[in-house]
């Protein structure tokens, strides 16, 4: 599509609520159509699963936090970016599928990168707003009222 002219913009800003508010919900419910979580039976499925959200989790985190805080970022910053890395569920669940289709993965392990991929990316919002919770005297300052400060506590001193 051209960019000459703004058109690719245009046609952007017009596509994206089409796509984020109809198309990505009904993806993600097909998906969850096709899982079926009483595939993962027993203990050593439920170890399996809890083994391989484990792994991915700390992969996905370690190697980011490794890399953003060996740049130079600041290690809440470094932390953040690792959460925020794990939780790429999207694009998993698109590649889970495709091994579905094409019969690389059964039932069982399809269901159980599904519990991955949905926890790791559930968790994702948890995990950064505890790395960012201020202590209450990091965000309390009392200064009168005569000077009114904007975006006072809205971030922790790193």
């Amino acid at each position: 599509m051209p960019r000459e002219g703004g058109l690719a913009e245009r046609v952007g800003e017009q596509v994206a609520p089409l796509v984020s508010g109809l198309m990505l919900p009904l993806y993600f419910a097909t998906s969850g159509l096709h899982t079926n979580i009483d595939n993962v039976r027993g203990v050593a499925a439920w170890g399996m699963a809890a083994l391989v959200v484990a792994v991915a989790f700390l992969g996905k985190f370690g190697g980011t936090f490794a890399v953003a805080a060996w740049t130079g970022m600041a290690r809440r910053e470094a932390a953040a970016l690792g959460v925020a890395m794990s939780a790429k569920g999207l694009v998993e669940l698109i590649v889970l599928n495709i091994g579905k289709e094409r019969k690389v993965l059964d039932d069982t392990t399809f269901a159980i990168f599904v519990i991955m991929a949905l926890t790791t990316t559930v968790l994702a919002t948890p995990f950064i707003t505890a790395l960012y919770r201020c202590p209450p005297s990091a965000t309390t300052l009392d200064i009168g009222d005569a000077v009114e400060l904007k975006g006072v506590g809205d971030a922790c001193p790193a």
